[in-house]
């Protein structure tokens, strides 16, 4: 019987070049960080929040946006960060009771009701 080809090598180096192209460790100190791969080291770094730290990351940068929707929330996350998403800023946004009072305000602005004016033609006879 031949012996069989260990097939799991090949997998596990493709998988650890591709790691290799897609991030970068970044020293901080005595902390290492998780960052996107730059092409020039001049870039700032993009970081990757683990999980445990994304709830404080979103809270943050929601009050740095004045309580700001999802939009707001994601332009500015998206300047240093790689990993938070979509869903989880909705979910942050839906049990921040700030944001739901300023969702739930009445909406008046822009309407404007003029009455109309109409001459009633009996009333200038009778003058």
């Amino acid at each position: 019987m031949p012996p069989k080809k260990n097939l799991a090598a090949p997998l596990a180096d493709t998988k650890r070049d591709d790691m290799f192209f897609r991030y970068e460790i970044m020293q901080c100190g005595d902390v290492e960080k998780l960052i996107k791969r730059r092409q020039d080291p001049d870039e700032s770094p993009v970081y990757y929040v683990s999980i445990e730290d994304t709830f404080e990351l979103i809270k943050r940068v929601h009050l740095a946006t004045g309580h700001g929707g999802r939009d707001r929330m994601t332009k500015e996350i998206n300047k240093k960060y790689a990993n938070i998403t979509r869903e989880a800023l909705e979910l942050f946004k839906s049990i921040c009771e700030e944001s739901q009072k300023k969702r739930k305000r009445p909406r008046t602005k822009g309407v404007v009701v003029r009455p109309i004016l109409i001459q009633n033609s009996r009333a200038s006879r009778h003058e």
